[in-house]
């Protein structure tokens, strides 16, 4: 129960995290007020930034006191994590290195989204030729399909030359939200003992 907790913590503290972004992405792009824009801008570079420092200092801190070393190939990795962070506090460069890839993103979205419905229907194929019970496969399966779905539809949608949707930065933060929402009941699910994932590989 107690490793239940802990990852089901770690997994809400990364979807807070990721909805937050994914608001801010929203925020950023369609808010009226200039300023309003630029602080949202300016506050996913701050999350981000503070997740990142927080996240290399314990890495840091953890494998030194694991290893007393100070320069092994994971400390680096650490330090470079915590670098990025501090570098995404003091320049504020997220929201525009964000920016450059959402040209990118809506190709991801449908690769993405074709991935996680065909996993969906491996997930209810197998589920049904094992004769698992459907309450074992149903949820992983209706969460990916869903999620497959929105993703595909998005990306359809933001490709150029089909320029249906144009706000690919806000495009971005709906499905950091939807991702965000996804891990949010994986911890709930993990702190119940169960999982969002198929267990079809067993």
């Amino acid at each position: 129960m107690k490793k239940n907790l802990q990852s089901a913590i770690t997994t809400w503290i990364t979807a807070a995290i990721v909805l937050v972004v994914g608001i801010l992405c929203i925020v950023a792009q369609n808010a009226n007020d200039i300023n309003t824009s630029s602080d949202a801008a300016n506050a996913i570079s701050l999350v981000l930034g503070i997740a990142f420092i927080i996240v290399g200092s314990l890495g840091i801190l953890l494998n030194t006191l694991v290893v007393r070393r100070t320069a092994t190939s994971e400390t680096i990795a650490d330090g470079i994590i915590l670098a990025a962070g501090i570098f995404f506090v003091v320049q504020k460069t997220v929201a525009g290195l964000i920016g450059l890839l959402t040209d990118y993103v809506p190709y991801v979205l449908v690769v993405v989204g074709c991935l996680f419905a065909v996993d969906a229907i491996l997930i209810m194929v197998f589920g049904l030729v094992k004769k698992t019970e459907t309450k074992v496969w149903v949820l992983p399966f209706a969460v990916e399909l869903v999620i497959g779905t929105v993703a595909l539809v998005l990306g359809i949608l933001a490709l150029p030359s089909v320029n249906v949707i144009d706000k690919r930065f806000t495009i971005f933060g709906i499905i950091l939200i939807v991702y965000g929402v996804f891990l949010a009941l994986s911890g709930l699910f993990t702190l119940l003992g169960k999982s969002l994932k198929s267990s079809n590989a067993e």
